[in-house]
């Protein structure tokens, strides 16, 4: 028991009593772990008590017996006999009669911080700067990335010029994630021994190939230096990307080593036989070795490294409990250590490699996977003085081009980013940020709220299904309770339907997740993690994976649940904040009036839509709610009258990326928020008053603005945009509806309207950052800065080579999921026979339907990225 609750490492609450001998009685009010510094090593002892009215910290002999422990007390000495073999010595203390146990206690504000990255910092920088407060041999061993049998010790000795008694290999280290991730039946075969003379006179190389598919990633080259044993480990959306990897990472340490490349040794795969690969190989003069068939020992160098980066991927997984989504990110890392780690003869590949000291690299090591708290610039602050200066986020990896580290943080945009300036709590994860007790208040109304009903994938269909007039009441408390609701809150028995802890379920339960098709993963591992992660495992939706398929599937995983479904289930605080954001944000809008319904007047019902935002790679970002009006309600000539809104067609829109392609223009986006609401209706609309609202009985709101679901909503929106695009100077293309342009020359802006998203061009950035500020002052814009993702479409661009990729490849997934999920059937021409596929006039129309849904998701296929199957396409229709 100790009675300063910094020294509790991982602290939880808790409410127990304590006994002393004078019958007094203490409270408990919180329980963790804590590091005692001895001069024999360090002592971590689980489950102290935090006791505030404690004159003394108190170790229990009993406690310590019952844990392996033997505790020796004699004449001749006092000794405390631990179960990993540490022995520790203890004194008396005659004047009150107590054993008394020295060291040094770790407290919260020793964890490890960092002010900006190589700040001050030159090459001959003292190591004493760098050196973490808490220096433990598992601390060490897992910032290094799990090497093997007593690296980590000798990295650290070698660096810093001195032994260091916290990594002293007499101690026992078992790590329990090297165990799980590392065992095998048997050890590889050793090769020749004969390595090359110099750096690049041989690498090995070779792909691994990943069939999980539960990242866009497939395969990753692996390349080693036979000389050095230096690793580069990239990871690649397609296999036929390798020879091109490969000739840039070659360019690269060629440059950098100012040697040249002659050898390749690879096995015979059909990536490295292309003519193009053969001339290149020619032309360099590099002498390309290739195994026997079915002999991948003759490259075993590189099979051997690919499974050491395997294990150490794993392992840095394990070790703070991340989903496998982030495996890329962990091999790379793994590449990075590695390079760091000395090879049998005590030499750091890096150091072999480049001629130059890895010092400046082991002062960037930290856990791979821990928590962090990077520091938000100023220019990311809405507001200078009231906002955080800080987020919660993941680390995730390092780089041996940029000076910081790499971030992930669902809380940030964008999700993945770079950062110097970060606090690391090394010895957490994600799930053991500090939680915020709840504070019951009701919150000012918003102003404006997010995106628009196109982002949440609306049809009209979707106004007819469930039983939608079910009270709100029922589910939603409309006393507000606001507390943090990310990744890291409370979780309550709810929340698990078997009622059993997640960290105590039995093998039997957790064997019950049977595996499952890929494109249809659902919860990821069957082990548990030594460090608990639910929360972020919860978050990312099952490990990313269950979101594949996401769009076709239904139940309680899918990304449009019902108001039923949202409310009743584990998410329900997310979904009340979301739905009480919106009525708030509608209000303080002024969208509508509480007045009587006009004589012969149609009222319009409404309803919830739901739906989980993801990015392009279906990795939730929001949960949005909107109240929506069943335009199906309204009647035509009495409150709507024209209704068709023109869009920019995708032609324009790829017409516009290709000439910033080529000539090098500054390409935006941005999302007006809310965008329906900014316009005005010019024809009276009455709506039923929504289920959470307050309106007397017997009245009406009369809508004053648009509202999602409305048929005329998005014209006059569009009359709204125009008429403001066209007051700043800009002209519509008289060809092409919603294509805007303003001025000549550097000064030209090209703008492409689709509904509320736009796209933003310009040869001068200052340009479309006058153009966004223009918008942005008439209504509440989202910056997306440069153009990452637009309708869904993951747009890519390399610069250097003039070239921007268009990539709908989880949406192709999700059709594939879906329309063929039964089917194996495959062919090797682009179309056969089509004859009578729709059915003529036999189909029902539900079937009708269903064929109508899928020729259109493939019209939008081939009109965006795949113009190939546009023959075929055309067929269907």
């Amino acid at each position: 028991m100790v009675n300063d609750h910094s020294m509790l490492i991982h602290p939880r609450n808790c409410r127990k009593r304590v006994y002393t001998a004078g019958s007094e009685v203490l409270e408990a009010t919180a329980v963790g772990d804590t590091n005692i510094a001895t001069e024999h090593g360090d002592v971590y002892l689980q489950n102290v008590l935090y006791v505030k009215r404690l004159n003394i910290n108190l170790l229990s002999t009993n406690s310590l017996t019952d844990e392996g422990a033997r505790v020796t007390l004699d004449p001749t000495g006092r000794q405390i006999h631990l179960a990993n073999g540490m022995l520790l010595k203890i004194a008396k203390d005659r004047e009150r009669g107590l054993l008394e146990f020295r060291g040094d206690i770790w407290r919260q504000s020793a964890m490890t911080t960092s002010t900006p990255l190589f700040e001050g910092v030159d090459e001959e920088f003292e190591l004493a700067d760098w050196r973490p407060k808490i220096s433990t041999r598992q601390l060490w061993h897992e910032r290094l990335g799990h090497p093997g049998r007593d690296k980590s010790r000798a990295i650290v000795d070698r660096l810093k010029g001195e032994p260091v008694a916290a990594l002293d290999p007499d101690t026992a280290l078992i790590c329990e994630q090297c165990i799980r991730s590392k065992s095998t039946a048997a050890r590889m075969g050793r090769g020749s021994g004969e390595t090359a003379a110099g750096p690049l006179d041989l690498i090995h190389i070779n792909l691994i190939i990943d069939s999980s598919r539960v990242t866009e990633y497939t395969c990753t080259l692996v390349l080693v230096d036979d000389h050095s044993k230096y690793v580069h480990a990239q990871p690649l959306l397609r296999k036929s990307h390798a020879f091109t990897q490969l000739k840039r990472t070659v360019s690269f340490l060629e440059t950098q080593t100012g040697r040249k490349l002659k050898a390749i040794r690879s096995d015979q795969g059909t990536e490295w036989k292309s003519n193009e690969a053969l001339e290149w190989s020619l032309e360099k003069g590099i002498e390309w070795q290739t195994t026997v068939g079915y002999n991948s020992r003759q490259n075993g160098r590189v099979e051997q490294m690919n499974r050491s980066l395997g294990e150490k991927m794993r392992t840095l997984l394990m070790q703070r409990s991340l989903p496998k989504r982030f495996w890329p990110h962990a091999i790379q890392a793994a590449a990075f250590k590695i390079n760091l780690t000395p090879n049998v003869d005590g030499e750091f590949p890096y150091q072999l490699m480049f001629k130059r000291s890895p010092k400046r690299f082991i002062c960037l090591m930290r856990v791979f996977g821990c928590l962090a708290w990077v520091n938000i610039p100023k220019a990311k602050r809405n507001n200078k003085k009231l906002d955080q200066r800080a987020v919660a986020a993941i680390f995730i990896g390092y780089s041996l081009e940029r000076k910081g580290w790499l971030f992930y943080s669902p809380d940030y945009s964008p999700n993945i980013f770079w950062s110097n300036s970060a606090r690391f709590m090394e010895t957490q994860c994600w799930s053991d940020r500090s939680e915020w007790r709840p504070i019951s208040i009701r919150p000012p109304p918003v102003p404006t709220v997010e995106e628009d009903l196109d982002d949440l994938g609306y049809t009209e269909e979707n106004l007819f299904d469930e039983k939608e007039r079910e009270p709100l009441e029922e589910y939603m408390d409309m006393e507000l309770t606001l507390e943090e609701e990310g990744l890291g809150g409370p979780h309550s028995d709810d929340e698990n339907p078997n009622g059993i802890p997640e960290e105590r379920r039995t093998t039997k339960e957790r064997e019950e997740y049977a595996p499952v098709p890929p494109e249809k993963r659902g919860p990821w591992p069957n082990w548990r993690p030594a460090r608990n992660m639910r929360n972020l495992e919860t978050w990312v939706k099952k490990s990313y994976f269950g979101l594949t398929a996401a769009k076709v599937k239904e139940g309680k995983d899918s990304l449009n649940p019902t108001v039923h479904e949202a409310l009743a289930g584990k998410d329900r605080r997310i979904w009340e904040e979301a739905m009480r954001k919106e009525l708030n944000g509608l209000e303080a809008m002024g969208t509508w009036e509480t007045t009587d319904l006009s004589r012969g007047m149609n009222t319009v019902d409404t309803r919830w839509v739901l739906k989980i935002k993801t990015d392009a790679n279906l990795v939730p970002t929001k949960y949005k709610a909107r109240l929506v009006a069943r335009g199906f309600t309204q009647r035509e000539g009495l409150d709507y009258t024209e209704i068709f809104t023109p869009v920019a067609p995708i032609q324009a829109i790829r017409g516009v990326l290709a000439i910033a392609a080529v000539r090098d223009w500054e390409v935006n986006s941005i999302d007006v928020k809310q965008a329906y609401l900014n316009s005005s209706l010019h024809h009276d609309v009455y709506l039923k008053p929504p289920v959470g609202t307050r309106v007397p009985p017997g009245k009406v709101l009369k809508l004053i603005k648009g509202l999602y679901g409305l048929k005329q909503s998005g014209r006059e929106w569009n009359i709204k945009l125009d008429t403001h695009l066209r007051s700043i100077g800009f002209h519509c293309m008289p060809s092409t509806p919603c294509l805007y342009s303003r001025g000549t020359g550097d000064q030209l802006t090209v703008i492409t309207a689709y509904v509320d998203d736009m796209l933003i061009a310009s040869p001068c950035r200052r340009e479309v950052d006058h153009t966004k500020a223009e918008i942005m002052d008439k209504w509440g814009t989202e910056d997306n800065g440069p153009v990452r993702e637009f309708l869904g479409i993951k747009i890519t661009r390399e610069r250097r080579q003039g070239r921007i990729t268009l990539d709908l490849t989880t949406y192709i997934r999700g059709m594939v999921s879906k329309w063929l999920e039964r089917s194996s059937e495959r062919t090797w021409v682009p179309m056969q026979s089509v004859a009578g596929i729709a059915g003529g006039d036999k189909c029902n129309p539900d079937q009708a339907k269903r064929y109508q849904e899928l020729v259109g998701q493939l019209l939008w296929v081939s009109n965006t990225v795949r113009p190939d199957i546009s023959f075929a396409v055309g067929a269907l229709t």
